[in-house]
């Protein structure tokens, strides 16, 4: 998730991806109001990956707020002191910025929750889904949203990183085409993956992309330049 959301924040058009879903901090605020509504329950039970400073200090409107505060921050910053600031802001021991990059995590989680509710809705009314996500809930204990959650996403970033089948999910919730390259494969079929693919209607045919170095199927980096 990390090295997704440094890319958007640092080479996309931020308008053209995240806030495409919530452009504004309310929108995301009412959003929130409207899952902790429908699944309190599980809302409630947000463990913040396990993180006890976290889970002490902040609820997921923080998460929500921290995400917003730093947009408007990168606002009128350009390349490189944009990145530079990411940078920071992702990467830093300090105990202000290690929270401040866990809170931005669990915000990218809120994102995934949000799409994820969405589409367990179009599974129950029998609406078309992605192919994607049919495989998602066959997975054993991802066959609703609680399942999901309880299972997977909420143990994300404590025992759990993300599977390969959710970073299409991941996707989908940013608004961007993830394309990991597995470089031990070149040549071969599987060298460029699409999360999603370039044919799947979950994404805009003209949504951002970002590229991501795969060293397995659950561990990605991204090149950086140090000039």
């Amino acid at each position: 998730m990390r090295s997704v959301l440094f890319q958007i924040l640092t080479t996309c058009d931020i308008n053209k991806c995240i806030l495409t879903q919530f452009p504004t901090m309310d929108s995301a605020f009412k959003r929130l109001e409207v899952l902790r509504g429908e699944f309190g329950e599980l809302v409630g039970n947000w463990s913040f990956g396990q993180n006890e400073r976290l889970r002490e200090s902040s609820n997921l409107k923080d998460c929500i707020k921290t995400f917003y505060q730093l947009i408007g921050d990168l606002k009128n910053e350009t390349n490189p002191k944009r990145r530079d600031r990411v940078v920071a802001e992702l990467n830093s021991n300090n105990v202000g910025y290690f929270e401040k990059d866990a809170r931005l995590m669990e915000f990218v989680k809120f994102l995934m929750f949000s799409k994820a509710a969405c589409l367990y809705e179009q599974l129950r009314e029998g609406r078309e889904i992605p192919n994607w996500f049919l495989f998602l809930t066959l997975r054993d204990n991802s066959s609703s949203l609680e399942d999901f959650f309880h299972f997977h996403l909420n143990l994300v970033g404590d025992s759990l990183g993300l599977e390969q089948i959710e970073m299409f999910l991941l996707g989908v919730a940013l608004n961007v085409r993830i394309q990991a390259f597995r470089l031990k494969s070149v040549d071969e079929q599987d060298f460029v993956t699409h999360y999603p693919s370039k044919d799947d209607t979950s994404l805009p045919l003209d949504a951002p992309s970002v590229s991501l170095i795969a060293e397995d199927d659950r561990h990605y980096n991204v090149v950086y330049s140090l000039k």
